[in-house]
């Protein structure tokens, strides 16, 4: 996993993928709703989404992973599984 985290933030992959995933999200995503990250690794996205103002939380199985994020400064991770979660059906906008 630590060299994915190395890897990941420089990468051209990761840097394409993000910025594709990115336009499409702003394209067709209100900043005003709530995206879940399920199973977002290392938080790539997520913080992508964060500093496009959207309110976004990872959801990451991986311990590492979410220790990883949380250094990125991703406040709202979840570690674990979405059955491990308390949502209520219909209180996250889009996952």
């Amino acid at each position: 996993m630590w060299l994915f985290y190395i890897v990941g933030s420089d990468s051209f992959w990761f840097t394409h993928r993000k910025k594709c995933l990115s336009k499409i999200i702003n394209t067709y995503i209100k900043n005003t709703e709530t995206i879940l990250d399920l199973g977002g690794g290392n938080g790539q996205i997520t913080k992508e989404l964060i500093n496009n103002d959207y309110n976004a939380i990872l959801l990451e199985p991986s311990y590492e992973a979410c220790k990883n994020a949380k250094k990125k400064g991703i406040d709202k991770v979840i570690c674990g599984f979405l059955t491990d979660t308390d949502y209520l059906d219909n209180s996250i906008d889009n996952i």
